[in-house]
């Protein structure tokens, strides 16, 4: 394998069993040749990106590949929508997130779910948290967060992730941005690592004021977490 990527492998870290690909990769490995040899289209998008958004664009395309190789489809372009959000195959649910240097995807092509979303995070400095905990969650989030069974830094990756992860999964649906209080997250379960979390407003006729939702979450290697939404 390409010094590039390394340490790739089909992912088990969640009980939802959707076909999942994560990989660590190298930025200081990366050159615009190896999305030849990785046979990743490069999009014109990234023509005046930096090097890091050309590997992390890589890497996730690389996963999201890979992840569909599973529902034995091949040889699919994953283009890129205005909001640089992926355009999956026909009847093909998916996301990809990156984080430093790893990234995953994950990809359905169950009929009954409407979306997924996923997402990785690094954990977040104590004094990081205390000066922007207030522009993510809300008060109740915040003690729900400071009083449960994890390091507060952690925990609050995690509902930050929750959130980023439910943007993902309802966008393709919503086909508009909305701010982190649209839902508001009201348990974390940590001996089953889910999330509970309940929408506050009408986002679209699909995901209406009061909607009851429930995510996963897993803890990583190197301070890290992940976070599944399935809709």
């Amino acid at each position: 394998m390409h010094s590039f990527i390394s340490e790739e492998q089909s992912t088990n870290w969640f009980k939802t069993n959707i076909a999942t690909y994560h990989c660590r990769f190298s930025k200081e490995h990366y050159e615009d040749g190896v999305f030849l040899q990785l046979g990743i289209e490069f999009p014109t998008s990234l023509n005046n990106a930096v090097t890091k958004r050309r590997a992390e664009f890589l890497a996730g395309r690389y996963c999201a590949t890979k992840a569909l190789q599973q529902l034995n489809v091949h040889n699919s372009v994953i283009g890129t929508g205005k909001h640089r959000n992926p355009l999956w195959p026909d009847n093909i649910k998916g996301s990809i997130s990156h984080c430093n240097n790893y990234a995953i995807a994950i990809v359905t092509d169950q009929i009954d779910v409407l979306g997924v979303g996923i997402d990785i995070e690094s954990q977040i400095e104590d004094g990081t948290v205390e000066k922007i905990q207030s522009q993510i969650l809300s008060h109740a989030e915040i003690d729900l967060i400071s009083n449960c069974n994890l390091k507060k830094n952690l925990a609050f990756a995690i509902a930050f992730s929750l959130k980023e992860s439910f943007f993902k999964a309802s966008y393709p649906t919503v086909e508009k941005y909305f701010d982190f209080n649209a839902v508001t997250i009201t348990h974390i379960n940590c001996d089953h690592q889910t999330i509970s979390f309940i929408v506050n407003e009408t986002l679209h006729e699909k995901f209406e004021q009061g909607m009851l939702l429930q995510g996963e979450f897993c803890l990583l290697p190197q301070a890290r977490v992940a976070t599944l939404v399935t809709v």
